[in-house]
Protein backbone atom coordinates (compact mmCIF):
# COMPACT_ATOMS: atom_id res chain seq x y z
CA UNK A 1 0.00 0.00 0.00
CA UNK A 2 1.24 2.94 -1.07
CA UNK A 3 2.00 5.73 1.69
CA UNK A 4 -0.17 8.89 2.06
CA UNK A 5 2.24 12.18 1.60
CA UNK A 6 1.06 15.36 0.99
CA UNK A 7 3.58 17.44 -1.43
CA UNK A 8 4.32 20.58 -0.36
CA UNK A 9 2.80 23.88 -2.22
CA UNK A 10 5.16 25.26 -4.81
CA UNK A 11 7.08 28.73 -4.28
CA UNK A 12 4.96 31.44 -4.62
CA UNK A 13 6.47 33.94 -7.35
CA UNK A 14 5.85 37.54 -5.75
CA UNK A 15 6.23 39.04 -9.45
CA UNK A 16 2.87 37.35 -10.78
CA UNK A 17 -0.36 38.99 -10.53
CA UNK A 18 -2.90 39.49 -7.97
CA UNK A 19 -4.83 36.67 -9.21
CA UNK A 20 -2.01 34.53 -9.06
CA UNK A 21 -2.30 35.53 -5.18
CA UNK A 22 -5.37 34.36 -4.88
CA UNK A 23 -5.19 31.09 -6.65
CA UNK A 24 -1.96 30.59 -3.96
CA UNK A 25 -3.72 31.22 -1.10
CA UNK A 26 -7.05 29.29 -1.90
CA UNK A 27 -4.52 26.29 -2.49
CA UNK A 28 -2.58 26.81 0.51
CA UNK A 29 -5.99 26.85 2.54
CA UNK A 30 -6.95 23.60 1.16
CA UNK A 31 -2.94 21.91 1.84
CA UNK A 32 -3.36 23.23 5.90
CA UNK A 33 -7.04 21.29 5.42
CA UNK A 34 -5.03 18.70 4.15
CA UNK A 35 -2.00 18.66 6.98
CA UNK A 36 -4.90 18.96 10.03
CA UNK A 37 -3.71 22.49 10.74
CA UNK A 38 -6.67 24.52 9.36
CA UNK A 39 -7.86 25.21 12.80
CA UNK A 40 -3.85 25.27 14.42
CA UNK A 41 -3.32 28.74 15.96
CA UNK A 42 -2.55 31.17 13.10
CA UNK A 43 1.65 31.16 14.43
CA UNK A 44 1.73 28.18 13.09
CA UNK A 45 -0.11 28.53 9.95
CA UNK A 46 2.59 31.42 9.21
CA UNK A 47 5.41 29.19 9.61
CA UNK A 48 3.66 26.62 7.18
CA UNK A 49 3.30 29.12 4.79
CA UNK A 50 6.73 31.10 5.21
CA UNK A 51 8.15 27.31 4.77
CA UNK A 52 6.37 27.44 1.85
CA UNK A 53 7.27 30.50 -0.10
CA UNK A 54 10.76 29.91 0.04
Amino acid sequence: MASKVIRPLPEFNPSESASSWEDYKRDFIIHLDALGLDDKPGKRKVGVLLANMG
